[in-house]
Protein backbone atom coordinates (compact mmCIF):
# COMPACT_ATOMS: atom_id res chain seq x y z
CA UNK A 1 0.00 0.00 0.00
CA UNK A 2 1.41 3.44 -1.16
CA UNK A 3 -0.27 5.29 1.86
CA UNK A 4 1.37 2.80 4.26
CA UNK A 5 2.28 4.58 7.41
CA UNK A 6 0.03 7.62 9.63
CA UNK A 7 -0.59 9.13 12.67
CA UNK A 8 -3.50 10.43 14.49
CA UNK A 9 -4.86 13.47 16.72
CA UNK A 10 -7.70 12.63 18.89
CA UNK A 11 -9.37 16.03 20.42
CA UNK A 12 -10.83 15.04 23.91
CA UNK A 13 -14.00 16.19 25.39
CA UNK A 14 -15.55 18.39 22.86
CA UNK A 15 -19.16 18.93 22.07
CA UNK A 16 -21.04 17.91 18.91
CA UNK A 17 -21.48 21.93 17.96
CA UNK A 18 -18.07 22.93 18.50
CA UNK A 19 -16.63 19.58 16.90
CA UNK A 20 -15.91 21.63 13.04
CA UNK A 21 -14.28 24.32 14.79
CA UNK A 22 -12.22 22.23 17.03
CA UNK A 23 -10.94 19.77 14.47
CA UNK A 24 -10.71 22.95 11.64
CA UNK A 25 -8.03 24.69 14.24
CA UNK A 26 -6.17 21.83 14.40
CA UNK A 27 -6.19 21.42 10.83
CA UNK A 28 -5.45 24.91 9.71
CA UNK A 29 -2.05 24.39 11.78
CA UNK A 30 -0.84 22.13 9.29
CA UNK A 31 -1.98 23.26 6.18
CA UNK A 32 1.52 25.02 5.61
CA UNK A 33 3.60 21.49 6.06
CA UNK A 34 0.72 19.84 4.07
CA UNK A 35 1.47 22.27 1.29
CA UNK A 36 5.27 22.45 1.81
CA UNK A 37 5.36 18.43 1.28
CA UNK A 38 4.15 19.16 -2.45
CA UNK A 39 1.71 16.21 -2.25
CA UNK A 40 3.48 14.05 0.51
CA UNK A 41 1.02 13.65 3.04
CA UNK A 42 -2.63 12.94 2.97
CA UNK A 43 -5.39 14.29 5.49
CA UNK A 44 -8.59 12.17 6.50
CA UNK A 45 -11.23 12.29 9.11
CA UNK A 46 -11.86 8.96 10.23
CA UNK A 47 -14.74 10.09 12.32
CA UNK A 48 -16.84 11.96 10.07
CA UNK A 49 -20.36 12.00 10.54
CA UNK A 50 -23.62 13.26 9.52
CA UNK A 51 -23.43 16.04 12.50
CA UNK A 52 -20.21 17.02 11.82
CA UNK A 53 -16.32 15.85 11.20
CA UNK A 54 -15.21 13.92 13.91
CA UNK A 55 -12.97 14.89 16.44
CA UNK A 56 -10.03 12.71 14.99
CA UNK A 57 -7.39 13.37 12.14
CA UNK A 58 -5.40 11.25 10.66
CA UNK A 59 -2.36 12.36 8.35
CA UNK A 60 -1.12 9.37 6.45
CA UNK A 61 2.30 9.39 4.35
CA UNK A 62 4.30 7.08 2.81
CA UNK A 63 6.90 4.98 4.62
CA UNK A 64 9.98 6.64 3.14
CA UNK A 65 8.54 10.24 3.81
CA UNK A 66 7.69 9.27 7.59
CA UNK A 67 10.25 12.31 8.63
CA UNK A 68 7.33 14.34 7.55
CA UNK A 69 4.93 12.74 9.94
CA UNK A 70 7.64 13.00 12.75
CA UNK A 71 7.97 16.68 11.86
CA UNK A 72 4.58 17.43 12.54
CA UNK A 73 4.04 15.19 15.56
CA UNK A 74 7.03 17.03 16.83
CA UNK A 75 5.43 20.98 17.02
CA UNK A 76 5.72 22.64 19.69
CA UNK A 77 2.20 23.65 19.87
CA UNK A 78 1.23 19.91 19.14
CA UNK A 79 3.13 19.28 22.31
CA UNK A 80 1.73 22.16 24.77
CA UNK A 81 -1.90 21.35 24.18
CA UNK A 82 -1.24 17.02 24.20
CA UNK A 83 0.73 18.23 27.63
CA UNK A 84 -2.39 20.13 28.33
CA UNK A 85 -4.74 17.06 27.90
CA UNK A 86 -6.76 18.65 24.92
CA UNK A 87 -5.62 16.26 22.69
CA UNK A 88 -3.81 12.37 22.57
CA UNK A 89 -1.70 11.94 19.70
CA UNK A 90 -0.54 8.99 18.63
CA UNK A 91 2.64 7.08 17.31
CA UNK A 92 3.76 6.52 14.16
CA UNK A 93 2.15 3.79 13.23
CA UNK A 94 1.43 1.21 9.96
CA UNK A 95 -1.46 0.84 8.59
CA UNK A 96 -3.33 -2.38 8.92
CA UNK A 97 -2.97 -4.76 5.99
CA UNK A 98 -5.96 -5.55 5.48
CA UNK A 99 -7.60 -2.27 4.74
CA UNK A 100 -9.66 -2.27 2.00
CA UNK A 101 -11.90 0.66 2.36
CA UNK A 102 -10.64 3.53 1.24
CA UNK A 103 -12.38 7.55 1.30
CA UNK A 104 -12.00 10.23 -0.22
CA UNK A 105 -11.75 13.39 1.19
CA UNK A 106 -12.49 16.49 -1.47
CA UNK A 107 -13.24 20.29 -1.33
CA UNK A 108 -16.55 20.32 -2.65
CA UNK A 109 -18.64 22.74 -5.09
CA UNK A 110 -21.77 21.13 -4.61
CA UNK A 111 -23.69 22.59 -2.64
CA UNK A 112 -23.13 26.30 -4.85
CA UNK A 113 -25.06 24.11 -7.37
CA UNK A 114 -28.04 23.91 -5.61
CA UNK A 115 -28.41 27.66 -5.43
CA UNK A 116 -31.09 29.34 -7.25
CA UNK A 117 -29.04 31.37 -8.85
CA UNK A 118 -27.23 28.56 -10.25
CA UNK A 119 -29.92 27.24 -11.44
CA UNK A 120 -31.03 30.18 -13.50
CA UNK A 121 -27.40 30.10 -14.93
CA UNK A 122 -28.04 26.95 -15.86
CA UNK A 123 -31.34 27.28 -17.86
CA UNK A 124 -29.64 30.22 -19.69
CA UNK A 125 -27.05 27.96 -20.59
CA UNK A 126 -29.68 25.31 -21.78
CA UNK A 127 -32.01 27.41 -23.43
CA UNK A 128 -28.74 29.35 -25.61
CA UNK A 129 -27.46 25.72 -26.55
CA UNK A 130 -30.91 24.61 -27.47
CA UNK A 131 -33.14 27.27 -28.69
CA UNK A 132 -35.87 28.58 -26.15
CA UNK A 133 -37.98 25.83 -27.74
CA UNK A 134 -35.05 23.30 -27.03
CA UNK A 135 -35.69 19.82 -26.22
CA UNK A 136 -34.60 19.37 -22.71
CA UNK A 137 -37.03 19.29 -19.65
CA UNK A 138 -35.56 21.71 -17.45
CA UNK A 139 -38.04 21.13 -14.49
CA UNK A 140 -36.16 16.67 -14.56
CA UNK A 141 -32.81 18.55 -14.99
CA UNK A 142 -33.44 20.35 -11.81
CA UNK A 143 -34.69 17.64 -9.85
CA UNK A 144 -32.34 15.09 -11.12
CA UNK A 145 -29.39 17.82 -9.39
CA UNK A 146 -31.17 18.25 -6.37
CA UNK A 147 -31.73 14.27 -5.85
CA UNK A 148 -27.73 13.80 -6.91
CA UNK A 149 -26.60 16.12 -3.50
CA UNK A 150 -29.88 15.11 -1.04
CA UNK A 151 -28.14 12.58 0.35
CA UNK A 152 -24.47 14.33 0.67
CA UNK A 153 -22.92 15.28 3.80
CA UNK A 154 -20.78 18.47 3.81
CA UNK A 155 -19.01 19.92 6.80
CA UNK A 156 -17.33 23.41 6.27
CA UNK A 157 -13.87 24.67 7.75
CA UNK A 158 -11.43 27.62 7.80
CA UNK A 159 -8.09 27.78 6.55
CA UNK A 160 -5.26 29.75 7.49
CA UNK A 161 -5.55 32.34 5.31
CA UNK A 162 -9.83 32.83 6.38
CA UNK A 163 -11.30 30.95 3.44
CA UNK A 164 -13.87 28.33 3.95
CA UNK A 165 -13.25 25.13 2.77
CA UNK A 166 -16.83 23.20 1.97
CA UNK A 167 -15.34 19.29 2.47
CA UNK A 168 -17.49 16.46 0.93
CA UNK A 169 -16.60 12.35 1.49
CA UNK A 170 -16.72 9.78 -0.65
CA UNK A 171 -16.07 6.01 -0.92
CA UNK A 172 -13.58 4.80 -3.39
CA UNK A 173 -13.67 1.46 -4.75
CA UNK A 174 -11.63 -0.22 -7.21
CA UNK A 175 -8.33 1.39 -7.62
CA UNK A 176 -4.72 -0.13 -7.29
CA UNK A 177 -3.30 1.34 -3.54
CA UNK A 178 0.05 0.75 -4.64
CA UNK A 179 -0.19 3.27 -7.27
CA UNK A 180 2.26 6.68 -5.94
CA UNK A 181 -0.49 9.62 -6.17
CA UNK A 182 0.76 13.50 -5.40
CA UNK A 183 -2.27 14.43 -3.04
CA UNK A 184 -3.35 18.39 -3.16
CA UNK A 185 -2.30 21.09 -1.21
CA UNK A 186 -4.54 20.63 1.52
CA UNK A 187 -4.12 16.99 1.53
CA UNK A 188 -6.88 15.89 0.26
CA UNK A 189 -6.51 12.53 -2.57
CA UNK A 190 -6.98 13.61 -6.46
CA UNK A 191 -9.96 11.70 -8.46
CA UNK A 192 -10.53 8.67 -8.15
CA UNK A 193 -8.03 7.55 -5.52
CA UNK A 194 -8.61 7.80 -1.13
CA UNK A 195 -6.48 7.32 1.96
CA UNK A 196 -7.25 4.18 4.02
CA UNK A 197 -10.07 3.99 6.32
CA UNK A 198 -9.93 1.74 9.09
Amino acid sequence: MFLNCFFEIIIKNIPDFYNNKKTGDIYQNFLDIIKESEGKVAVSFPKWNEKNMGNSIRFFANEENSSLLKFMQDLRWLNEIKSKYLVDVSDINLVPENVNIFHRFFRSHNRDKQSLGYFKRLERRYAKRHGEKGDYNYEELIQKRIEKNSNKIFHKILTNNGDSLLLERELVENFNSQEEVKFSSYGFAPKNFGVPHF
